[in-house]
Formats: structure tokens, sequence, C-alpha cells
């Protein structure tokens, strides 16, 4: 494994700061670190049931990704389309599918029961 560096200027504001060492597999891992956080909480457009299902499913199932606004199970398992609604889930293995299509179903009861408790925002 080749191990490098590379001296950079960084600016503050317009002025030039001294250079400093950046390591660039530092910089490779804390942009990895970016993306996953952003898949986690997914991608704009996303709906705010999208994100939280993606929440809820992810705590059972912890293989998950965004593909688009897809819910994807790294597996390959299930898909979930918007609106991300039990018959929008989809796949190869049928336990899978069965197991999200009941955890998205519980998932929107409990949905619903809290947008009618909580007062509307304005």
């Amino acid at each position: 494994k080749q191990w490098y560096q590379r001296r950079v200027a960084i600016t503050a504001g317009g002025v030039f700061m001294p250079e400093r060492i950046v390591d660039e597999s530092a910089v490779k891992r804390a942009i990895e670190e970016k993306v996953d956080a952003i898949n986690r909480v997914g991608p704009r457009g996303v709906s705010a049931a999208g994100r939280e299902l993606f929440k809820v499913i992810n705590k059972t199932y912890t293989n998950l990704e965004w593909r688009g606004d897809v819910i994807r199970g790294l597996d390959g398992d299930f898909v979930v389309h918007p609106p991300y609604k039990a018959d929008n889930v989809n796949g190869s293995t049928e336990n899978a599918v069965l197991r999200i299509k009941k955890v998205v179903e519980k998932f929107h009861i409990d949905f619903k029961k809290q947008g009618a408790a909580s007062p509307p925002s304005s």
C-alpha cells in the first residue's frame, strides 16, 4: 500500500495560510464518512416518512443503503420504492420481503399515530 503526503495551501477568508501536510488517506476516509452520513439521512427530495422508515428498517437490517430515492438491502434481498408503502416492497428473497413489508406496515401505523398526536408545525 502506497503511503504518501501532499503539501496543501489552506485559505481562510481569502487569506493564504501557511502550508500544512495533509494525509490523503485521512481525507478519503473523511469523505467516505460524510457519504455514509448522507446515505443514512437520505438524498434530497425524500419525504420525512421515507427518511424515518430508513432509520426504522436500519435498526433490524443494518446492511442498507439509499440508491437514489430507493431504500435497498445491500444483499439484494429487497428494495422499497417511494411512496414507501408495503405494496412498494419488492425483492429476491421472499422471507426478507415479507419481514420488511411487516416493518413498513407497522411503521406507517405508528407514523400516523405520531402525526395525529403532534401539533401542526407552522
